[in-house]
């Protein structure tokens, strides 16, 4: 199976969650859904990200549970790599920056085309958060992939526009409840009814788009209808990481057929919550990295069958 290009930050971070303080880990958006890729048992990840004069791509590498493919990294020998600090509230639900080092992003322009002529087989792309602009690129460059893509409210409240055009141009879109406000102006939480949403998805030209509720569990619009996928309860540690978890579980369960299959949508958004729980447990990708496939896999059976919910929307 060809590698998924997944596009994020890498570096390192440190949390204050209720009562507990991390040490400095290593963290970033990318980091997180390359271990939920691997934890899939799909391909390797290709990571496309900036690293800084203090953080080496082998070093980087050794981090992870399996292999990745580090050709994509880009080296900057004058700034720090991306370093995020923050305080959760006891919800985790939201979270306040205490320092925030990301200046290697608005330098970050990847050579697309000397990337798309050394991995001629990508098929599935994942954008986790980042600069709108980078994303853009990534996404059209790369047309002929399967997109999924991410924003945060930080690149929202930046770049409102450029992210909206992002999501015109991927083929699935994930967001918060508040990001999905903060993007289209209205509400849509859980059990929002389909005709709510259909219009953004034929306007966008997405094939699916997700609103995650955090421990509320997430629901999912495609062309077909929509359904309300329920949270796994588990005690929370730390919540850094969990979107990107979840999408990346989702990524790599499409890309195992090598093209996207709508009747492998049920099962991916399963394989995500699962992946996106077991993230929340300890700091960086510790208990990714510690679960076994046998309790992966009875995780999802767990999930799948618990959705019950759906609208067609007819």
């Amino acid at each position: 199976m060809e590698d998924i290009l997944v596009l994020g930050t890498v570096g390192r971070e440190r949390v204050h969650s209720f009562g507990i303080t991390s040490p400095v880990v290593f963290g970033g958006t990318a980091f997180y859904a390359a271990e939920a890729i691997l934890r899939a048992g799909a391909a390797r990840p290709l990571l496309v990200s900036a690293l800084g004069h203090d953080l080496t791509p082998a070093e980087l590498a050794d981090q992870f549970s399996g292999p990745v493919n580090t050709r994509g990294l880009r080296r900057n020998a004058d700034l720090p790599s991306f370093y995020w600090e923050a305080r959760y509230d006891r919800t985790f639900e939201e979270s306040t920056t205490v320092a925030l080092e990301n200046r290697l992003i608005d330098g970050f322009a990847p050579d697309w085309f000397a990337l798309g002529d050394s991995f001629p087989g990508i098929r599935f792309c994942y954008l986790a958060a980042f600069d709108p602009k980078v994303q853009l690129a990534c996404a059209t460059h790369f047309a002929e992939c399967f997109v999924l893509s991410e924003t945060l409210e930080y690149w929202i409240g930046r770049n409102r526009q450029g992210v909206l055009d992002l999501a015109g141009i991927s083929n699935g879109f994930v967001v918060t409840e508040r990001e999905f406000r903060a993007l289209w102006e209205f509400d849509a939480p859980p059990y929002t009814p389909y005709r709510r949403v259909a219009g953004i998805l034929e306007r966008c030209g997405l094939d699916l788009l997700i609103v995650t509720f955090a421990d509320r569990g997430s629901q999912v619009f495609d062309t077909e209808g929509t359904f309300l996928v329920p949270a796994l309860s588990c005690a929370t540690v730390d919540s850094t990481g969990a979107g990107n978890a979840f999408s990346g579980g989702i990524v790599a369960h499409l890309a195992q057929s090598g093209k996207y299959q709508r009747g492998r949508l049920l099962d991916a958004v399963a394989l995500g919550t699962v992946l996106a729980s077991l993230q929340v447990r300890d700091f960086s990708n510790r208990a990714l990295w510690r679960a076994s496939s046998s309790a992966i896999g009875a995780l999802r059976q767990k999930v799948r069958s618990s959705i019950r919910w759906f609208d067609p929307g007819v």
